[in-house]
């Protein structure tokens, strides 16, 4: 599974203020902070924020308390700081909450609750914790084994990649070819069958959002 450092760095700059804006948010400005190295600067701009229940400024705490950034490092912080973002539906926090689950991070390890929280952000299609659940359920981890299942989520991270995530793209399907060796053929067609039918689903409910009311 990947790093707490690197899922929390992707997500901090995924943030990021949009090419000529005009006038910088104290979120955006906050993330120019961070990225010339004034982390308390950036916790500066973000408290208010994150203490107002914006998530994205909860969520780049949670990394700065993590990681030791601008503030003494500490897990209980970052995992407090997660839980808030979590509860607004942020994907990132819940796949770095899955990440801290897992690792035992903060808190007592814990696998059911890595699988519950890494599903929450899989199934809003976040790559990362399609990546994340998916050896899991291989080893039935915190979750009955599922090779099938595993599969399913591999393929769905391997679609759900943007461009920029080209690496992370390579490495779904390592592990997917990896997991395929020790599966039997109907195995993999069900695995196959389930992303299908997931990927068709949320199409779907994509089109519902996006009709209008």
């Amino acid at each position: 599974m990947r790093s707490l450092a690197l899922i929390a760095t992707l997500a901090l700059f995924a943030a990021g203020a949009p090419a000529f804006s005009v006038k910088a948010s104290p979120l955006e400005d906050g993330i120019a902070a961070y990225n010339r190295g004034d982390s308390k600067a950036a916790l500066e701009l973000w408290r208010p924020l994150a203490e107002a229940g914006n998530s994205d400024a909860q969520f780049n705490i949670g990394v700065l308390y993590a990681n030791g950034e601008g503030v003494e490092q500490s897990y209980e912080q970052a995992i407090a700081w997660y839980r808030k973002a979590a509860d607004l539906g942020d994907v990132y926090a819940l796949n770095n909450l899955g990440l801290m689950y897992a690792q035992g991070q903060g808190v007592a390890r814990d696998d059911t609750l890595a699988v519950e929280f890494y599903l929450k952000a899989a199934e809003k299609n976040f790559g990362h914790a399609q990546y994340n659940v998916a050896p899991l359920f291989a080893a039935g981890r915190g979750t009955a084994k599922d090779k099938a299942e595993a599969y399913k989520w591999l393929t769905l991270a391997i679609l759900a990649y943007d461009r920029s995530e080209e690496d992370e793209r390579i490495d779904s399907r390592n592990l997917r070819a990896r997991l395929v060796k020790d599966m039997t053929a109907t195995e993999i067609a069900e695995g196959e069958r389930r992303a299908q039918q997931w990927t068709q689903q949320w199409k779907a409910s994509a089109a519902s959002r996006k009709a209008p009311k």
